[in-house]
C-alpha cells in the first residue's frame, strides 16, 4: 500500500500542475477554433451574439442573479437563493400529462463507465445549454434541436484520482458570466472557458488533490467573483471556501472552515495539536447569496476522523451553516447542526434562502436538509433558529469526547431518525454467519459508536441516509419546501487503536461493520413553511437520490434511480406524469423558455454511489414533443433524436475517445452478466453470492459499484483487487484505513465477496 501511495503522490506532482492535455472541439471541426469575440459587453442592454449563434453572458448584476429563474436558468440553483424555482407556468398540473420528448442527444461516452455519476444541473441562457458530465467534460448544446456547438474535454488522468475521489467521479454543473463558462474539476482546478469556443481562458489550482481534496460542486459566479468549495472530509482535509477574480482567476480571499487557534472558533479544537489542519468541514455544494444584505451562506461536511477521541470540543465549523460577507469573506455567524460529529452527519445539500411567513411572522431564512434527517432553518441575519431547535441531552461515551447535547429541530424529520425494524433485520442477516455473532441494537441518531465488537449500535442515517448531496427546492408563491431523501442505517465500531493521519489516505477512523442505504426506501417530503409541518410525504421504492425542482405551474419534478423522471402536483403530492429516460435520472431538471415555449431539460446518465443504470442521455421535453417514454431502461441509438427522426450528432468524439468508451463500457453489461451468471461449482468462490455481501458490508465506503464511496478508493485501481488471493487477504486483514473482516465474515463469505470484486467489479462482468 505504501508503494501505491508513493506512486500516487509522485504522479500527482507531475500531472496536476496544469500539464494534462485538454481538447476543445467545435461543431463540425476536428480542432478548436479561435475566439472571434473580444468582449461579452456591448452598449447598455445590448446582447452580444457570437459567430456560432451563442449569446454571450454579460457581467450579470447581483439582482439578475438573485431573482427566480424564468426564461433562462443562469445559475446552478436557478438564482443565488438556490431555490430551484421557475416562474414559468405554461406546463402545469392540467397539461403536464401531454409532456413528451422534444429531443434527446447522446452528449458523450467519456462518462458512461460505472465509476461516473451524472449529477450536473444544466445551465440555459438565450438558446444555449451548458452541461458537464462526470469526466469533467463540458458541452454547449443548441436548446432548440440539441446539436452540439462545442465540447471541452480536460482528459484528467484516471488512476491517481481513483485513489482520492470520494463517492465516484462527478461534476454538479457549471456557472456562466462575462462571456465565460466556469467549471470546477476533480483535480482541484477551477477553469474558465471562452463561452463561444470552449477554449481555456484561465485555470487556477484551488486545492491539491494529492492531499485528499477534489471539487465536485458547481462554482458560483457573482459580482465579478467565482466562489469554489472543495470536498474531501473523508481524507482529513482542511475545508475552505475560495473566492477567485472571475476575469483573471487570481485568488481574492480564502475562508478556512476549520479555524486556527487565533481565529473565531479556534478554541473548539484541542490546544497544542494540529487536529484542525485535517479536521474536515469540506464544502460539497454551491453557496447562496443575498445581495440585499451582501451575505453569503454555505454548509459544511463532517469532522475528520469520524471517531472523536483525539479531537475534543465542538469542532467548528464542521457540520454547520456558515455566513460570510460575500465581498470580503469576513466571518458573520455560524449555526452548528451537529456538535463534535461522530457519525458522518455532514451537510452536503446546498443551502436555500427563504422569504415568507414562518412561525407567525414574515422572515428571511436560510436552511439546509441534513443527513441527520432534519431541516435546520435559521434567520439569515442572525443565525438564530426560526422554529425552535432545542439542545437535547444525548447518550454519552467519554472515550469519544461526546458533546453532552445536540440540536434537535422541532420541524418534523423528513427521514427516520431511528433505525427502522427493517434496517435492523437486514443488519442481522448481514452478520448472521459472523463468529461470534454481534448483537445489533437499533439506535436513534446521536448514539455513539460502540467500542465493543460484540455490540453494534445501528444508527439511523449517518453516511447512508437523510439528504445527501441532492438539492432541495422552495416555491415562494406557495411557501412550500421540498426535500428528496433516503432512509438508511450504519453500524460502526471504534477500533482499539486510533488511526494516524497520513496525507492523501482515507481518514475515517471507524470500522464499518454493516450498512443499509441505497437499497432502502426513499422519501419526497413537502413542508408548509408557514407552520414548519409536513404537508405531504411520498415514499419511493428506492432511495431518492436526485433532488427537486418546482415551478409556478404547480409542479414538482423529481428523477428516480430507475430512470423515470416524474412530475407531481406540488400542493398535494399526486403523481401526474412519468417518463422513462433510459438511464438513472439522478440530478435535477432545468426549466427554461425557447422560442416562446416552456421546456424541461435533464441529463440522465446514472450514478455510481447509487449503482443506477449508466448512459449519456440529455433530454429536453415540451408540450409539442413527439418522443414517447422509453421501454424500461432502454439505451437509444447514437445521435440526436427529435421530431421522430434521427440525425447525426455534430462534433462527435474522436476515434480514440470511442475506443476508450468501448473499453470502459456503460455499466449495463455488468448487470446482464450478473443476471445470466451460472451457479458456481461446489466449493468454488461464488461471485453472485458475494454481490449481496459487498452491498451490505463494503458499499458504504467503496460505493455500490465499487468505484469509490465515502472515503473508500475505486477498487479497479487497487492491485490486490485484481486476483482472488490478494482480494481475500485484503478483506481478511484490512489495512490502509479498511477494517479487517476476519471474524465478521466467514471464510466462505470472504472468498465470495473477493470473487465478486475480482470478477465483476475489476473484471467488468
Amino acid at each position: 500500500m505504501g508503494v501505491v501511495i508513493a506512486f500516487v503522490a509522485g504522479f500527482f506532482l507531475g500531472h496536476f500542475t496544469g500539464h494534462h492535455s485538454t481538447t476543445t472541439v467545435a461543431a463540425g471541426q476536428t480542432s478548436a477554433q479561435e475566439s472571434t469575440t473580444e468582449s461579452s459587453e456591448g452598449e447598455e442592454g445590448e446582447k452580444v451574439t457570437a459567430s456560432n449563434g451563442i449569446t454571450l453572458a454579460p457581467k450579470f448584476t447581483s439582482e439578475e442573479l438573485y431573482e427566480a429563474a424564468g426564461d433562462n436558468w443562469i445559475t446552478n440553483g436557478g438564482g443565488t437563493t438556490n431555490a430551484r424555482f421557475s416562474t414559468l407556468d405554461e406546463i402545469n398540473t392540467e397539461n403536464v400529462k401531454e409532456l413528451k420528448g422534444d429531443w434527446m442527444t447522446k452528449i458523450g461516452a467519456n462518462a458512461t463507465a460505472a465509476k461516473f455519476s451524472a449529477e450536473g444541473q444544466a445551465i440555459e441562457y438565450e438558446g444555449t445549454i451548458y452541461i458537464s458530465d462526470g469526466a469533467e467534460d463540458v458541452f454547449a448544446l443548441d436548446a432548440t434541436d440539441g446539436h452540439r456547438l462545442w465540447t471541452y474535454e480536460p482528459h484528467l488522468p484516471p488512476d491517481p484520482l481513483g485513489e482520492v475521489v470520494c463517492c465516484g467521479w462527478d461534476n454538479r454543473g457549471v456557472a456562466i458570466g462575462d462571456g465565460m463558462v466556469f467549471v470546477s474539476q476533480l483535480n482541484g482546478a477551477q477553469v474558465a472557458l471562452d463561452q463561444e469556443t470552449g477554449k481555456v481562458v484561465w485555470s487556477t489550482t484551488v486545492v491539491r488533490p494529492r492531499s485528499g481534496f477534489s471539487i465536485t460542486s458547481a462554482p458560483l459566479y457573482y459580482n465579478g467573483k467565482v466562489y469554489v468549495g472543495g470536498s474531501g472530509g473523508e481524507y482529513g482535509v482542511r475545508g475552505r471556501l475560495t473566492a477567485l477574480n472571475a476575469e483573471t482567476g487570481k485568488e481574492e480571499w480564502k475562508f478556512w472552515t476549520t479555524p486556527s487557534p487565533n481565529e473565531p472558533g479556534g478554541d473548539t479544537w484541542p490546544k497544542g495539536t494540529d487536529a484542525y489542519k485535517h479536521g474536515g468541514a469540506s464544502i460539497w455544494n454551491t453557496p447562496t447569496v443575498n445581495p440585499e444584505t451582501g451575505m453569503l451562506f454555505f454548509s459544511t461536511s463532517n469532522a475528520s476522523p469520524w471517531v472523536g477521541d483525539e479531537r475534543p470540543g465542538e469542532n467548528l465549523f464542521t457540520s454547520s451553516i456558515v455566513a460570510l460577507d460575500a465581498e470580503t469573506g469576513e466571518y458573520k455567524w455560524h449555526y452548528q447542526q451537529v456538535h463534535h460529529d461522530l457519525w458522518d452527519f455532514d451537510s452536503p445539500s446546498p443551502t436555500v434562502l427563504f422569504k415568507g411567513e414562518m412561525n407567525g411572522e414574515m422572515r428571511e431564512g436560510v436552511g439546509e436538509p441534513s443527513k441527520t434527517g432534519w431541516v435546520y432553518l435559521v434567520d439569515q441575519k442572525t443565525g438564530k433558529p426560526i422554529y425552535p431547535i432545542p439542545e437535547v441531552k444525548v447518550p454519552q461515551d467519554p472515550a469519544q469526547n461526546t458533546w453532552p447535547t445536540q440540536p434537535e429541530p422541532t420541524m418534523e424529520p423528513f427521514s427516520p431518525i431511528e433505525a427502522t425494524p427493517e434496517a435492523v433485520e437486514k443488519a442481522e442477516e448481514a452478520v448472521a454467519s459472523s463468529n461470534p455473532k454481534p448483537k445489533i441494537v437499533g439506535s436513534k441518531v446521536f448514539t455513539p459508536q460502540s467500542s465493543d465488537p460484540n455490540v453494534i449500535n445501528l444508527g439511523a442515517n449517518s453516511a447512508v441516509g437523510g439528504d445527501n448531496w441532492p438539492p432541495s427546492s422552495y416555491d415562494p408563491e406557495k411557501n412550500m419546501y421540498f426535500v428528496c431523501s433516503q432512509s438508511g442505517a450504519l453500524g460502526l465500531i471504534v477500533p482499539p487503536e486510533p488511526q494516524k493521519y497520513v496525507e492523501g489516505e482515507t481518514y475515517i477512523g471507524s470500522d464499518t461493520i454493516v450498512a443499509t442505504g441505497f437499497n432502502t426506501k426513499g422519501f419526497i417530503t413537502a413542508y408548509d413553511m408557514s407552520t414548519g409541518k409536513i404537508a405531504w410525504q411520498n415514499e419511493t421504492p428506492e432511495s431518492c437520490y436526485s433532488g427537486t425542482v418546482t415551478t409556478a405551474g404547480g409542479l414538482l419534478f423529481v428523477g428516480q434511480n430507475n430512470g423515470e423522471l416524474q412530475a407531481f402536483n406540488s400542493e398535494t403530492g399526486e403523481k401526474l406524469w412519468g417518463f422513462q429516460t433510459g438511464a438513472g435520472a439522478n440530478t435535477t431538471v432545468t426549466p427554461f423558455e425557447d422560442e416562446g415555449e416552456e421546456k424541461i431539460a435533464i441529463y440522465a446518465g446514472g450514478n455510481s454511489l447509487a449503482a443506477t443504470s449508466h448512459g449519456e442521455n440529455f433530454w429536453v421535453f415540451s408540450l409539442n414533443g413527439t418522443i414517447e417514454s422509453l421501454e424500461g431502461e432502454e439505451a437509444e441509438a447514437e445521435g440526436t433524436e427529435h421530431a421522430g427522426e434521427e440525425t447525426e450528432k455534430e462534433g462527435e468524439a474522436s476515434e480514440e475517445e470511442g475506443e476508450a468508451s468501448e473499453e470502459a463500457g456503460t455499466g449495463e453489461e455488468e448487470g446482464e452478466a450478473a443476471e445470466g451468471a451460472e451457479t458456481a461449482e461446489a466449493g468454488a468462490p461464488n461471485a453472485e453470492a458475494g454481490k449481496e455481501i459487498f452491498a451490505e458490508n463494503c458499499s458504504v465506503c467503496h460505493g455500490a459499484t465499487g468505484h469509490g464511496g465515502n472515503g473508500g478508493p475505486d477498487l479497479t485501481t487497487m492491485p490486490l483487487a485484481k486476483e482472488q488471493a490478494g482480494a481475500e487477504k485484503q478483506v481478511t486483514n484490512g489495512g490502509g484505513g479498511m477494517p479487517p473482516f476476519k471474524g465478521t465474515l466467514s471464510e466462505e463469505e470472504i472468498a465470495n465477496v473477493a470473487a465478486y470484486v475480482v470478477e465483476d467489479i475489476v473484471g467488468g462482468k
